[in-house]
């Protein structure tokens, strides 16, 4: 227990602090002295190395009612009271919903039926606020009973749907305390059983829940669940332009994949997912996941088959019945070793899927060859971290969509490291990118622009968030 604290601490020191820390440890290591190091000829820089960067610009994010300009949002912080959302599903109309109040735990108290009430109507004006449409302002509040949480579950399902004689559009929840098999269980039956959109909150939440910050954050993850998007990112730079990120007809589409691995010594199989922008404007995506073997970190044929092509099938529907023109694949979690078969395999297999469904949108072979990719691996776990020498922000962190592209970077391909978000404790974590392959020819400046640019528009949150795969 004592050394998870150290660990923990440590975890959470600000770059300053982390670089003393560092430099203490080097000299206790005392490498200058090491004869094995001595022997073949290692020597240590008692000093770190020093790279220049760049601060990319920031975009302005559209709402349906108004815009943020770069000076508001380039902190990596901004608000989104009094802005209505830039897309709102119509069709999904709160007209059936309820609220779940989990019964108390040895780990937390619940909240009362008339905060939750209270929390409720602050939901409805600030959703409403935001473009949200809500038919029924009274949702079913149901008090769960102690006992089979799955029972309970189910009944609180049956009882919204009898309310209101159709199923439900949302179900909310009141939880007392962080056990994640409470949250399991929730998502388990509200996305596999009943394809149900949800949402959890904290009791401790709902009971000082006076913020409309707070709110304003759990209507946009709602919007976003219900089938709607947040803003859109609209830079000024003139690459991204001519490279048409976003606009109509650009034929332009993003995948993104990674694989799961089961805890060491558990011999459960691996699990493939993938992403998948649906229009143009790239605020919306679809996801599938599919077992992918043991361990087995290339996505295999079949597993490719049954995530990529009802998701292009969809893609296709809501873009004019054409195939995609250029696809950007960003690929996490596999090595550079394996990113040759990243192409060889996966890219491989898309291309066959695309062809496999050219004769249903009556696409020439011709077409299908014309079709371009730029894989882009990221990675997230390595070692790597930046103290900025001038200006940084409150933490001592690299402002974000500062971007370095020299100094630590490989010699052997493209590469570069990318902050584009904004700490809130610790020390940040950059974002590495490996361009592995660009058959679409798009400028290394307009994709390291368009990247800070979508990490805006994560529809979870009010902050930038690094662009693996949405």
């Amino acid at each position: 227990h004592f050394r998870s604290l150290v660990v923990l601490d440590f975890a959470a020191l600000r770059p300053q602090p982390r670089a003393a820390a560092l430099q203490e440890a080097r000299s206790f290591l005392a490498w200058d002295q090491d004869p094995y190091f001595r022997r073949y000829g290692i020597r240590v820089s008692p000093t770190p190395l020093t790279m220049p960067g760049r601060l990319l610009n920031a975009p302005t994010l559209k709402f349906r009612n108004a815009s943020l300009p770069p000076s508001k949002v380039c902190n990596g912080r901004w608000s989104i009271q009094n802005h209505k959302f830039i897309d709102v599903n119509i069709s999904k109309r709160l007209r059936s919903w309820g609220v779940a109040i989990w019964p108390p735990t040895l780990r937390g108290e619940t909240a009362s039926k008339g905060e939750v009430e209270s929390l409720i109507g602050k939901f409805v004006r600030i959703y409403r606020s935001h473009g949200g449409i809500v038919d029924q302002i009274k949702p079913l509040i149901y008090p769960m009973k102690s006992g089979s949480q799955d029972t309970e579950i189910h009944a609180f399902y049956d009882k919204v749907k009898a309310e209101f004689g159709t199923p439900p559009d949302l179900l909310m929840w009141v939880i007392p305390d962080r056990d994640t098999d409470k949250y399991l269980t929730i998502k388990k039956n509200c996305d596999t059983n009943w394809g149900v959109a949800s949402q959890v909150m904290q009791s401790a939440q709902v009971r000082k829940s006076r913020n409309d910050q707070y709110i304003s954050n759990i209507c946009l993850k709602v919007n976003a669940k219900l089938g709607g998007s947040t803003c859109i990112a609209e830079g000024k730079e003139n690459c991204v332009k001519a490279a048409k990120f976003g606009a109509p007809n650009s034929g332009i589409m993003i995948l993104g994949a990674d694989v799961s691995h089961a805890a060491p010594g558990m011999d459960s199989e691996s699990v493939a997912s993938l992403t998948m922008s649906t229009d143009h404007k790239l605020t919306r995506y679809a996801a599938r996941c599919h077992l992918n073997g043991l361990r087995n970190e290339i996505i295999a044929t079949e597993t490719l088959r049954a995530t990529f092509l009802p998701m292009l099938r969809y893609w296709v529907e809501n873009n004019n019945g054409c195939l995609p023109k250029r696809i950007i694949y960003f690929r996490d979690g596999v090595t550079m070793e394996q990113a040759n078969k990243v192409i060889s395999h996966e890219v491989r297999d898309f291309m066959w899927f695309l062809k496999l469904h050219a004769d249903r949108v009556k696409a020439t072979e011709d077409m299908v060859k014309q079709i371009k990719f730029t894989v882009i691996v990221c990675t997230k776990r390595h070692h790597v971290r930046f103290q900025p020498l001038g200006d940084g922000d409150k933490n001592g962190n690299p402002l974000p969509g500062t971007l370095l592209e020299a100094g630590a970077t490989e010699a052997a391909c493209y590469d570069w490291y990318f902050v584009a978000h904004s700490a809130i404790k610790g020390t940040a974590r950059p974002m590495h990118y490996h361009l592995v392959m660009n058959e679409a020819e798009f400028e290394v400046s307009a994709l390291q622009q368009f990247i800070y640019e979508q990490s805006y528009t994560f529809v979870r949150s009010t902050t930038p968030v690094c662009f693996e795969f949405i």
